[in-house]
């Protein structure tokens, strides 16, 4: 029994932060957006294994695209379940993953507006994808993130990682799960606060929510930067307070 799963989804957030995972809450963050993308996935999911009449088509881009890849491919998984074989701690499902020659891909649909900015989630499942096939990092990586609602209008990005980078955010995600796993509860506030579960109980973040309070007249565009951190935080705040009330 382990006492954290640690997705591909939050390593950007546990990464950076060990609260986040610690001192995390249930919250109920069903939307209809969230929704939509879980209904997207599985019709994609669908139509990739051969079921035409499922094709779906805000993820036309991203499901064009594994097909492709699938095409050419040595290896490929969809909706890949992956675990690291001795940290089961670290585990997640994957969208899309293949090896070409000696390239490990990785892909990822993402139905909302917030632009995804970065590519821990798929080098996390890139990594993992590696273990499974090699039982260790061997290649490079290419990641593509598919995002047609993105609010930067950037519906799709891409991003290339030699195999010394692959294995550095291995250990990186591996000394993390450790510390974790021995009480760590470093907390830091960062943009990856937005959709924390653990924020409403984070100090760090009450700290920084004062700080901004009381200096944002002196520095406007540090307070338009923390206004995301400030706004969630916030949201969290009222919703547990209508809860109990």
């Amino acid at each position: 029994m382990t006492e954290y799963r640690l997705g591909g989804s939050s390593a950007k957030r546990w990464l950076q932060c060990h609260w986040s995972v610690k001192g995390a809450i249930p919250i109920d963050t069903t939307s209809e957006v969230a929704e939509e993308g879980t209904a997207v996935h599985a019709a994609a999911e669908a139509y990739l294994w051969g079921d035409k009449d499922t094709y779906p088509e805000q993820a036309g881009k991203y499901v064009e695209f594994c097909k492709a890849k699938m095409a050419e491919s040595r290896f490929c998984e969809i909706e890949a379940r992956l675990q690291h074989p001795l940290m089961p701690e670290l585990c997640g499902t994957a969208d899309f993953v293949w090896t070409v020659g000696n390239l490990v891909g990785v892909a990822d649909y993402k139905n909302g507006r917030v632009p995804v900015e970065g590519f821990e989630q798929q080098l996390f499942y890139a990594a993992l994808y590696q273990l499974k096939l090699f039982g260790r990092v061997a290649s490079p990586v290419e990641c593509w993130t598919f995002q047609p609602y993105s609010s930067d209008s950037t519906p799709v990005k891409f991003a290339y990682f030699d195999t010394l980078e692959v294995k550095a955010f291995l250990r990186d995600i591996e000394d993390s799960a450790a510390a974790m796993l021995k009480g760590s509860t470093m907390a830091r506030v960062g943009d990856w606060c937005r959709y924390c579960k653990a924020a409403i109980n984070c100090e760090e973040i009450r700290n920084f929510v004062e700080d901004t309070m009381k200096t944002w007249q002196e520095n406007m565009e540090y307070a338009l930067d923390a206004l995301p951190i400030v706004t969630n935080w916030a949201k969290d705040v009222e919703a547990q307070a209508r809860a109990s009330i």
